[in-house]
């Protein structure tokens, strides 16, 4: 149904290719009409709301998040390990990987863990009808001042990188 809805309510934005993909929560991916956004749609999903969320708000604690997950994802689809689909890493396994790596593979970390300073937001029992988009965290002053690049160029070499992707099994 939402399959058709998009087609028929979207037509100026989304390209015709709409794809859905059956899984325990089914996922439509759409793109844009110039095919450089591509979105994944899921309804009834309570754990995607509350993962979303999460990733919402350490993209917003230091400007060098989304960029460092945009590379990595690149990176990723480059060596054909970015495709849930065929078993390989998903996009949020990726995006795991890089928030870990800005937590644990840094000195002095980038990232704190949301889930330790702000323990009732990140909650799996958060109502997902009320998580604070709008409402912003406190501002966080990462104490990290290492450039974009050098952090980019650290990640695939990091024990931290490696070890999740040998010891620990990834969802396909």
């Amino acid at each position: 149904m939402l399959h058709i809805l998009c087609r028929s309510n979207c037509q100026s934005f989304i390209s015709r290719d709409i794809v859905l993909i059956p899984a325990k929560v089914p996922v439509l991916k759409l793109s844009n009409r110039s095919g450089d956004l591509q979105i994944d749609v899921t309804c009834n999903s309570r754990h995607g709301s509350l993962n979303s969320h999460l990733l919402f708000c350490y993209s917003q604690l230091d400007s060098r998040v989304r960029p460092l997950v945009l590379a990595v994802k690149a990176w990723a689809a480059n060596q054909g390990i970015n495709d849930a689909s065929r078993c390989t890493m998903s996009s949020y396994t990726l995006t795991l990987m890089v928030l870990n790596f800005l937590q644990c593979g840094v000195t002095p970390p980038l990232l704190p863990s949301l889930h330790l300073m702000y323990p009732r937001v990140f909650t799996p029992d958060s109502d997902i009808f009320r998580l604070p988009y709008l409402n912003r965290l406190p501002e966080y002053v990462s104490r990290n001042k290492q450039g974009l690049g050098m952090i980019t160029v650290d990640f695939p070499a990091t024990k931290c990188f490696f070890f999740v992707c040998t010891r620990t099994s990834l969802s396909c």
